[in-house]
């Protein structure tokens, strides 16, 4: 009896050295640092990445997908996606495993650099809008065929792709244009079911990554009410399809590169301008109904 009892103590042991190794290990991802009372953290996931590399290789699909869960996506997910308003946003993340050719990013990641642009956007970002949940900014490297820099998955969850063509301005101008979304999310979040909420939702981060940065190189706007392209999207403003939201965005069927983000950005712009708003609040806070409606922003395409 006494046998099994120090058996059944050495297993306890071994099972308490083992989860505390794991929980170390997943310490060493992240980066913890405060404004005021506000909390972040930034997780260096891509660090991750080569102990699934050596495990997978030469493994079947299926076997690579497990790897893929257990050693990267499980020990980030309470911080980058559990919970997520936006579980659509982060799909393609969770269940494709990387191809080799994250590899070559990650030996030209310039971490020091990285974390210190990202750092300066979150501190700024939280001095011209504070939030009260912790964000988590999210490192891992781009997916193949997918060209965000970034997404923001839910209220505190920012998920990075870590392009080396990205200069630290241009880190600094991503980080910020999702810091929006993360904190409009937490504070005023209504039902985004239109073509109009996503055009006003993009308008208004692109809005604050130019304030917050005002003399770096961001999100490029298209400042000229060109008619032929509002016409061809005026009557879908409520139309609820995310993938004619997507095409709008991003530009497709005839539309302008990136048209849907300028829009949503002059509609802002013109709402600010009409009534003199300097408080970010007061915007951020505005239904995508109300900026439209009330800056009579379609009164730009009637000359």
């Amino acid at each position: 009896m006494l046998k099994k009892h120090t058996y059944f103590f050495i297993f306890l042991v071994l099972i308490t050295w083992i989860a505390g190794c794991s929980e170390k290990k997943e310490e060493t991802l992240i980066i913890k640092f405060k404004n005021k009372q506000q909390s972040f953290e930034i997780i260096e996931a891509y660090k991750l990445y080569p102990d699934y590399f050596k495990a997978a290789d030469g493994q079947p699909a299926n076997k690579k997908e497990e790897l893929y869960q257990s050693k990267i996506i499980q020990p980030v997910y309470n911080s980058c996606f559990k919970d997520a308003e936006y579980p659509y946003m982060d799909d393609n993340l969770i269940n494709n495993p990387p191809e080799q050719t994250a590899k070559k990013t990650l030996s030209s990641t310039d971490s020091k650099e990285l974390i210190s642009s990202i750092k300066e956007a979150l501190m700024k970002s939280s001095e011209y809008l504070p939030g009260k949940k912790k964000t988590s900014v999210c490192i891992f490297p781009p997916q193949e065929n997918n060209q965000d820099n970034a997404v923001t998955v839910g209220a505190g969850k920012i998920i990075y792709s870590a392009r080396p063509s990205n200069s630290p301005d241009r880190i600094k101008t991503v980080i910020a244009h999702e810091y929006h979304h993360s904190v409009w999310t937490e504070l005023y979040a209504y039902p985004s079911t239109s073509l109009l909420d996503n055009l006003v939702f993009e308008g208004k981060a692109v809005m604050f990554e130019k304030m917050v940065f005002p003399n770096l190189k961001g999100m490029y706007v298209n400042t000229a009410y060109q008619t032929a392209y509002w016409d061809q999207i005026k009557n879908d403003l409520d139309n609820p399809d995310l993938n004619k939201s997507f095409e709008v965005l991003f530009g497709g069927n005839g539309l302008p590169l990136l048209y849907g983000y300028s829009e949503g950005y002059k509609m802002v712009e013109n709402y600010i301008k009409k009534y003199k708003v300097d408080n970010i609040k007061t915007w951020t806070k505005m239904s995508a109904r109300e900026i439209f409606e009330k800056g009579e922003y379609e009164k730009n395409y009637s000359h």
